[in-house]
Protein backbone atom coordinates (compact mmCIF):
# COMPACT_ATOMS: atom_id res chain seq x y z
CA UNK A 1 0.00 0.00 0.00
CA UNK A 2 1.48 2.98 -1.06
CA UNK A 3 2.08 5.88 1.91
CA UNK A 4 0.67 9.94 1.22
CA UNK A 5 3.09 12.81 2.65
CA UNK A 6 0.20 15.59 3.77
CA UNK A 7 1.04 17.80 0.79
CA UNK A 8 0.04 14.49 -1.47
CA UNK A 9 -3.73 14.12 -0.09
CA UNK A 10 -4.18 18.32 0.57
CA UNK A 11 -3.80 18.19 -3.49
CA UNK A 12 -6.05 14.85 -3.77
CA UNK A 13 -8.66 16.84 -1.59
CA UNK A 14 -8.88 19.93 -3.80
CA UNK A 15 -8.81 17.99 -7.08
CA UNK A 16 -11.92 15.91 -5.87
CA UNK A 17 -13.74 19.40 -4.86
CA UNK A 18 -12.78 20.94 -8.24
CA UNK A 19 -14.62 17.61 -9.65
CA UNK A 20 -18.43 18.22 -10.15
CA UNK A 21 -18.82 14.46 -9.93
CA UNK A 22 -17.40 14.14 -6.15
CA UNK A 23 -19.50 16.91 -5.57
CA UNK A 24 -22.47 14.63 -3.91
CA UNK A 25 -22.08 15.82 -0.26
CA UNK A 26 -24.29 18.27 1.57
CA UNK A 27 -23.30 19.83 4.99
CA UNK A 28 -25.88 20.99 6.96
CA UNK A 29 -25.47 24.80 8.59
CA UNK A 30 -23.30 24.56 11.38
CA UNK A 31 -22.12 21.31 10.68
CA UNK A 32 -18.21 20.86 10.75
CA UNK A 33 -16.85 19.52 7.66
CA UNK A 34 -15.37 16.23 8.70
CA UNK A 35 -19.56 14.95 9.56
CA UNK A 36 -20.46 15.21 5.90
CA UNK A 37 -24.52 14.18 5.42
CA UNK A 38 -25.03 12.16 2.24
CA UNK A 39 -27.58 13.38 -0.22
CA UNK A 40 -30.85 11.35 -0.47
CA UNK A 41 -30.06 8.47 -2.90
CA UNK A 42 -32.03 9.02 -6.17
CA UNK A 43 -33.91 5.67 -7.25
CA UNK A 44 -33.80 5.27 -11.20
CA UNK A 45 -37.10 4.08 -12.88
CA UNK A 46 -37.60 0.92 -13.41
CA UNK A 47 -36.82 0.18 -17.24
CA UNK A 48 -38.81 -1.72 -19.67
CA UNK A 49 -37.71 -5.07 -20.42
CA UNK A 50 -37.40 -6.15 -24.11
CA UNK A 51 -39.15 -9.42 -25.00
CA UNK A 52 -38.19 -12.09 -27.47
CA UNK A 53 -39.50 -10.71 -30.46
CA UNK A 54 -37.30 -7.61 -29.93
CA UNK A 55 -40.45 -5.28 -28.33
CA UNK A 56 -40.20 -3.45 -25.12
CA UNK A 57 -42.73 -4.70 -22.72
CA UNK A 58 -44.17 -2.34 -19.84
CA UNK A 59 -42.61 -3.19 -16.57
CA UNK A 60 -45.31 -4.55 -14.13
CA UNK A 61 -47.76 -2.10 -12.53
CA UNK A 62 -47.09 -2.10 -7.99
CA UNK A 63 -49.30 -4.34 -6.52
CA UNK A 64 -52.69 -2.76 -5.29
CA UNK A 65 -53.27 -3.23 -1.59
CA UNK A 66 -56.16 -5.42 -1.12
CA UNK A 67 -59.75 -3.75 0.07
CA UNK A 68 -60.43 -3.33 3.08
CA UNK A 69 -63.03 -5.77 4.75
CA UNK A 70 -65.30 -4.68 7.15
CA UNK A 71 -66.07 -6.22 10.33
CA UNK A 72 -68.53 -8.92 10.61
CA UNK A 73 -71.91 -7.64 12.29
CA UNK A 74 -72.44 -9.22 15.52
CA UNK A 75 -73.51 -13.01 16.17
CA UNK A 76 -77.23 -13.00 17.24
CA UNK A 77 -79.51 -15.13 19.59
CA UNK A 78 -83.13 -15.54 17.94
CA UNK A 79 -85.50 -17.18 19.41
CA UNK A 80 -88.65 -18.19 16.89
CA UNK A 81 -91.89 -19.66 17.15
CA UNK A 82 -94.71 -20.48 15.18
CA UNK A 83 -98.45 -20.97 14.91
CA UNK A 84 -101.39 -21.60 13.14
CA UNK A 85 -102.01 -17.48 12.66
CA UNK A 86 -98.68 -15.95 13.60
CA UNK A 87 -94.73 -16.18 12.86
CA UNK A 88 -92.81 -14.93 15.49
CA UNK A 89 -88.69 -13.86 15.61
CA UNK A 90 -86.90 -12.17 18.52
CA UNK A 91 -83.31 -11.79 18.31
CA UNK A 92 -80.55 -9.88 20.36
CA UNK A 93 -77.18 -9.71 20.23
CA UNK A 94 -75.53 -13.08 21.66
CA UNK A 95 -72.71 -11.24 23.51
CA UNK A 96 -75.27 -9.99 26.14
CA UNK A 97 -75.93 -13.77 27.35
CA UNK A 98 -72.01 -13.56 29.51
CA UNK A 99 -73.39 -10.88 31.54
CA UNK A 100 -75.62 -11.19 34.55
CA UNK A 101 -79.58 -9.28 34.43
CA UNK A 102 -79.52 -7.97 30.40
CA UNK A 103 -78.99 -11.80 28.52
CA UNK A 104 -81.91 -13.01 31.00
CA UNK A 105 -84.11 -9.81 30.78
CA UNK A 106 -83.88 -10.67 26.69
CA UNK A 107 -85.02 -13.99 26.89
CA UNK A 108 -87.68 -13.59 29.16
CA UNK A 109 -89.16 -10.58 27.05
CA UNK A 110 -89.13 -13.10 23.90
CA UNK A 111 -91.14 -15.32 25.80
CA UNK A 112 -93.44 -12.99 27.31
CA UNK A 113 -93.89 -10.78 24.06
CA UNK A 114 -94.60 -14.65 21.74
CA UNK A 115 -97.34 -14.88 24.61
CA UNK A 116 -99.27 -11.94 24.55
CA UNK A 117 -99.28 -11.74 20.46
CA UNK A 118 -100.31 -15.40 20.06
CA UNK A 119 -102.91 -14.94 22.30
CA UNK A 120 -104.05 -11.62 20.42
CA UNK A 121 -103.49 -13.07 16.70
CA UNK A 122 -107.20 -14.07 16.33
CA UNK A 123 -108.17 -10.32 16.52
CA UNK A 124 -105.44 -9.84 13.49
CA UNK A 125 -107.00 -8.69 10.29
CA UNK A 126 -105.54 -11.63 8.43
CA UNK A 127 -108.85 -12.93 6.77
CA UNK A 128 -109.27 -9.54 5.21
CA UNK A 129 -106.31 -9.73 3.36
CA UNK A 130 -105.55 -13.22 2.57
CA UNK A 131 -102.76 -12.91 4.55
CA UNK A 132 -101.62 -16.88 5.41
CA UNK A 133 -100.78 -15.51 8.86
CA UNK A 134 -99.15 -12.32 10.54
CA UNK A 135 -95.40 -11.83 10.97
CA UNK A 136 -93.76 -10.07 13.77
CA UNK A 137 -90.58 -9.35 14.06
CA UNK A 138 -88.15 -7.85 16.70
CA UNK A 139 -84.44 -7.09 16.83
CA UNK A 140 -81.87 -5.30 19.41
CA UNK A 141 -78.51 -3.32 18.02
CA UNK A 142 -76.56 -1.64 20.23
CA UNK A 143 -76.08 1.80 19.50
CA UNK A 144 -73.58 2.88 21.92
CA UNK A 145 -71.24 1.30 24.59
CA UNK A 146 -70.16 4.18 27.44
CA UNK A 147 -68.81 2.02 29.70
CA UNK A 148 -70.56 1.23 32.35
CA UNK A 149 -73.37 2.48 29.89
CA UNK A 150 -74.77 0.28 27.16
CA UNK A 151 -77.50 1.86 24.73
CA UNK A 152 -79.83 -0.53 22.82
CA UNK A 153 -82.50 0.04 20.21
CA UNK A 154 -85.37 -2.30 19.61
CA UNK A 155 -86.93 -2.50 16.38
CA UNK A 156 -90.04 -3.96 15.64
CA UNK A 157 -91.40 -4.89 11.77
CA UNK A 158 -95.56 -6.17 11.88
CA UNK A 159 -97.54 -7.50 9.47
CA UNK A 160 -100.61 -8.29 10.83
CA UNK A 161 -103.11 -7.73 7.56
CA UNK A 162 -103.61 -4.41 8.03
CA UNK A 163 -103.37 -1.68 5.20
CA UNK A 164 -99.43 -1.73 5.37
CA UNK A 165 -96.96 -2.73 7.77
CA UNK A 166 -95.96 -0.92 10.61
CA UNK A 167 -92.61 -0.39 12.47
CA UNK A 168 -91.57 1.02 15.60
CA UNK A 169 -89.01 1.55 18.07
CA UNK A 170 -87.83 1.41 21.46
CA UNK A 171 -84.43 1.49 23.73
CA UNK A 172 -83.33 1.01 26.75
CA UNK A 173 -79.75 2.16 28.70
CA UNK A 174 -78.15 -0.29 30.18
CA UNK A 175 -76.09 0.08 33.57
CA UNK A 176 -73.53 -2.94 33.38
CA UNK A 177 -72.40 -2.44 36.92
CA UNK A 178 -75.41 -2.27 38.69
CA UNK A 179 -76.97 -4.45 36.83
CA UNK A 180 -80.01 -2.82 35.75
CA UNK A 181 -82.17 -0.50 33.15
CA UNK A 182 -81.83 2.92 33.49
CA UNK A 183 -84.11 6.13 32.54
CA UNK A 184 -81.80 8.35 30.26
CA UNK A 185 -83.43 11.53 31.69
CA UNK A 186 -81.38 10.07 34.89
CA UNK A 187 -77.96 11.54 33.38
CA UNK A 188 -79.76 14.53 32.83
CA UNK A 189 -81.81 15.47 35.21
CA UNK A 190 -81.95 19.09 35.60
CA UNK A 191 -81.79 19.88 31.72
CA UNK A 192 -84.24 16.96 30.01
CA UNK A 193 -87.47 18.81 29.96
CA UNK A 194 -86.11 22.20 29.38
CA UNK A 195 -83.35 22.92 27.36
CA UNK A 196 -82.92 19.50 26.01
CA UNK A 197 -86.12 19.17 24.95
CA UNK A 198 -86.17 22.66 23.65
CA UNK A 199 -83.24 21.74 21.09
CA UNK A 200 -85.14 18.49 20.06
CA UNK A 201 -88.45 20.22 19.35
CA UNK A 202 -86.45 22.85 17.77
CA UNK A 203 -84.26 20.74 15.54
CA UNK A 204 -87.25 18.26 14.45
CA UNK A 205 -89.55 21.16 13.43
CA UNK A 206 -86.36 21.82 10.98
CA UNK A 207 -86.90 18.47 9.51
CA UNK A 208 -90.51 18.70 9.26
CA UNK A 209 -90.36 22.09 7.27
CA UNK A 210 -87.23 20.27 5.15
CA UNK A 211 -89.12 17.30 4.34
CA UNK A 212 -92.91 18.61 3.80
CA UNK A 213 -93.18 22.19 4.54
CA UNK A 214 -94.78 22.38 7.32
CA UNK A 215 -94.43 21.61 11.51
CA UNK A 216 -98.45 20.90 12.11
CA UNK A 217 -97.49 18.24 14.41
CA UNK A 218 -97.32 18.78 18.34
CA UNK A 219 -93.69 17.81 19.59
CA UNK A 220 -93.75 13.85 20.37
CA UNK A 221 -93.37 13.54 24.09
CA UNK A 222 -90.39 11.83 25.15
CA UNK A 223 -91.97 8.59 26.46
CA UNK A 224 -92.92 8.10 22.65
CA UNK A 225 -89.66 8.15 21.27
CA UNK A 226 -86.66 5.82 21.12
CA UNK A 227 -83.90 7.79 22.27
CA UNK A 228 -80.03 6.17 22.26
CA UNK A 229 -76.90 7.89 23.61
CA UNK A 230 -74.46 7.19 20.78
CA UNK A 231 -70.80 6.77 20.28
CA UNK A 232 -68.38 6.48 17.12
CA UNK A 233 -64.85 6.08 17.36
CA UNK A 234 -62.80 9.04 19.47
CA UNK A 235 -65.70 11.45 18.22
CA UNK A 236 -67.96 12.64 21.47
CA UNK A 237 -71.36 10.88 22.25
CA UNK A 238 -74.15 12.54 21.05
CA UNK A 239 -78.05 12.03 21.58
CA UNK A 240 -80.40 10.46 18.66
CA UNK A 241 -84.58 10.45 19.19
CA UNK A 242 -86.05 8.11 17.10
CA UNK A 243 -89.50 9.12 15.88
CA UNK A 244 -91.43 5.73 14.44
CA UNK A 245 -94.43 6.77 12.11
CA UNK A 246 -97.22 8.47 13.02
CA UNK A 247 -95.23 9.65 16.22
CA UNK A 248 -94.02 13.00 15.01
CA UNK A 249 -95.89 12.60 11.09
CA UNK A 250 -97.93 10.75 9.13
CA UNK A 251 -96.86 7.40 7.84
CA UNK A 252 -95.88 8.24 3.97
CA UNK A 253 -93.27 10.83 6.18
CA UNK A 254 -91.64 7.89 7.39
CA UNK A 255 -89.01 7.84 10.34
CA UNK A 256 -88.09 10.93 11.85
CA UNK A 257 -84.49 10.79 13.53
CA UNK A 258 -82.97 13.70 15.67
CA UNK A 259 -79.39 13.87 16.62
CA UNK A 260 -77.79 16.44 19.11
CA UNK A 261 -74.51 17.11 20.47
CA UNK A 262 -74.28 16.87 24.07
CA UNK A 263 -73.50 20.64 25.18
CA UNK A 264 -71.21 21.51 27.93
CA UNK A 265 -74.04 22.85 30.15
CA UNK A 266 -75.96 19.36 29.60
CA UNK A 267 -72.83 17.55 31.07
CA UNK A 268 -72.31 19.32 34.10
CA UNK A 269 -75.68 18.34 34.36
CA UNK A 270 -74.96 14.40 34.55
CA UNK A 271 -74.60 12.97 37.98
CA UNK A 272 -70.60 12.08 39.06
CA UNK A 273 -70.64 8.37 38.59
CA UNK A 274 -71.53 8.62 34.70
CA UNK A 275 -69.59 12.02 34.16
CA UNK A 276 -66.16 10.31 32.78
CA UNK A 277 -68.48 7.76 30.45
CA UNK A 278 -70.15 11.07 28.74
CA UNK A 279 -66.17 12.24 27.79
CA UNK A 280 -64.45 12.20 25.08
CA UNK A 281 -61.50 9.43 25.46
CA UNK A 282 -58.96 12.14 25.02
CA UNK A 283 -60.72 14.11 27.57
CA UNK A 284 -60.28 11.33 30.76
CA UNK A 285 -58.21 12.15 33.32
Amino acid sequence: MRNFRPKTIISLCLVALANPACSQVERPVGASSAEPRALPAVVAPVPNVANAQGTETPAPAPPIAPPITPSPPPSMSQVERETELLDFSYEYPTLFERYEGIGARFATEAEELFAAHSAESAEYFIPRHNMPKATIEYSWDIRGILFPLWSLRRHVYSNTGGAHPNRSAIAILWDADEKRELRISELFPSVWDGDIRQAYCAALDEQRIERINDSGWDCPAFDELAITLENEGRAPPKLVFWASPYVAGSYVEGEYVVELAIQPEWQEAVPHKYRRALKVPHEID
